[in-house]
C-alpha cells in the first residue's frame, strides 16, 4: 500500500488512489460509492475525486464494534 501525498492535490484522491490506500479493488470502491456508503466529489462528467478524510469517516461508521 502506497501512501499518497494529498497536500499537493488539495486532499482529493482518484478512485485508484483510494483503492490503493484501502487495499481494495477499484471496483469495490465504485460499489461503495454507488451504494452511497462513501462520499465522492464529481468534478465533471468523467472526473470523480474522493476526500480521504471523508472516506475514512464514512467507513468508520460502518465498522462493527465488538460487544463486551
Amino acid at each position: 500500500m502506497q501512501k499518497r501525498d494529498t497536500t499537493t492535490t488539495g486532499g482529493l484522491l482518484s478512485l485508484r488512489d483510494v483503492a490503493d490506500h484501502l487495499g481494495i479493488s477499484e471496483r469495490h470502491v465504485q460499489n461503495l460509492r454507488f451504494r452511497r456508503l462513501i462520499p465522492a466529489i464529481k468534478l465533471s462528467e468523467r472526473c470523480l475525486r474522493f476526500r480521504l478524510s471523508d472516506v475514512e469517516r464514512a467507513l468508520e461508521k460502518l465498522t462493527i464494534r465488538e460487544i463486551q
